[in-house]
């Protein structure tokens, strides 16, 4: 492993690098804590593993062969890996997991998201996504996107959600050049996201959204200025430039339900 603990790994601030090719970057048996600074995982099987995943603040980008996110006790029942009450809880700073086989977020218990922005880009084929949740997925704030395969292991967050979401199902495939963006009646701009591996099915989640409105929702085009959250380097999530519909699809026009934050969207 990069960092290994039997109990909790816990940082506030400063600068953390790890290339761990076949282990875990951050490994702790009972807690990891992020609360500050800035943790790169260059390479992993798994970017981090642990019982219980505390993201509060800071940047966090990991690169992972198996999941980026593993949040498990290891249970283990009838050969499937069952609810085994992990989590993964992100309220603030900067989460972007990225898997090129696996998962981009597995919990093997709860997702809950109360701030911040989380990405987690999953492989564009196979059977893995980009967020594996076995119990509940809990979106109340912040910004959430998800890019995988069209696995039928894919599915919505919670109904007990306070915030709405999107589950985007596409029948082919959005690929790795290609934007996806999501713009409110008026034009003005929810989401514009360049997908790392390609993929299908996504989940979206943004406090601009709104019960009972309708949304645009675009591939192609261009975007000119602006910068990607986190600073990745050729994919992620668009911010503070301007997104052109030229060149561009529209997919659907959606309205979100009045009755429910949950939200399946095809094209």
């Amino acid at each position: 492993d990069g960092l290994h603990a039997t109990k909790r790994v816990i940082v506030n601030d400063g600068k953390l690098t790890i290339n761990a090719t076949v282990s875990q970057g951050l490994n702790a048996d009972s807690i990891v804590n992020i609360n500050g600074g800035t943790i790169t995982v260059n390479s992993s099987r798994e970017g981090i593993e642990s019982y219980n995943i505390t993201v509060t603040g800071g940047t966090t980008i990991l690169n992972a062969t198996n999941d980026a996110i593993n949040a498990t006790a290891g249970t283990v029942s009838g050969g499937t890996e069952s609810n085994d009450n992990s989590s993964l809880n992100v309220s603030g700073g900067i989460l972007i997991a990225n898997c090129s086989n696996g998962d981009g977020i597995d919990s093997n218990g709860n997702v809950y998201i109360s701030g911040g922005t989380t990405i987690a880009n999953g492989p564009q084929s196979g059977v893995e996504e980009g967020a594996d949740v076995n119990g509940s997925f809990i979106m109340t704030k912040g910004i959430f996107i998800s890019a995988g395969s069209n696995s039928n292991m894919t599915k919505s967050m919670s109904t007990s959600s306070t915030q709405p979401n999107l589950y985007i199902k596409s029948g082919s495939v959005i690929s790795s050049s290609t934007l996806l963006h999501i713009e409110d009646a008026s034009g003005t701009e929810i989401m514009t996201y360049k997908i790392k591996n390609g993929g299908y099915y996504f989940l979206f989640s943004n406090e601009a959204l709104s019960k009972g409105s309708s949304y645009k929702i675009y591939t192609g085009g261009s975007y000119t200025g602006g910068s990607f959250i986190g600073s990745t380097s050729g994919y992620g999530l668009y911010t503070g430039g301007t997104y052109s519909t030229t060149g561009a699809t529209l997919k659907k026009t959606a309205t979100l339900s009045t009755s429910t934050t949950v939200n399946t969207i095809t094209f």
